[in-house]
């Protein structure tokens, strides 16, 4: 069986559902060398660094996504922020929401009035 994205982007949410850190990271390098790896890849893999308790690992894989991957979106920039929240670092996760903000991934007056959105979720920094 070849990997093609869907099966690239499964396996690392279900490392990411494990909390295998270091599992969704292999994986998310081996969907890069494939060219599989896409944003839900990239959050997935941020996902499982924050369930894992890797928070400086979900930092750097957020910023090799910014420079070499591809462009985050809403989700990886919620994923990332609520890893930093995780983690107590609530200066650099106030720092990330203002790049999603100024980048306009974020509508802060949209989110007030939409639970469950990605902008709610960060919205309370």
């Amino acid at each position: 069986l070849d990997p093609d994205n869907m099966t690239m982007s499964s396996a690392i949410a279900a490392c990411e559902n494990a909390g295998r850190w270091q599992e969704a990271l292999a994986l998310l390098g081996e969907a890069r060398a494939w060219g599989f790896a896409d944003e839900h890849s990239w959050s997935a893999a941020v996902s499982a660094c924050d369930r894992g308790a890797a928070w400086e690992a979900a930092i750097a894989a957020f910023d090799d996504m910014c420079r070499s991957g591809p462009q985050p979106h809403a989700v990886s920039f919620a994923t990332f922020i609520l890893a930093l929240r995780t983690a107590g670092h609530e200066d650099a996760a106030r720092a990330a929401y203002e790049q999603a903000l100024e980048s306009g991934f974020f509508d802060p007056v949209v989110a007030a009035g939409t639970a469950g959105s990605e902008d709610h979720v960060v919205l309370d920094l």
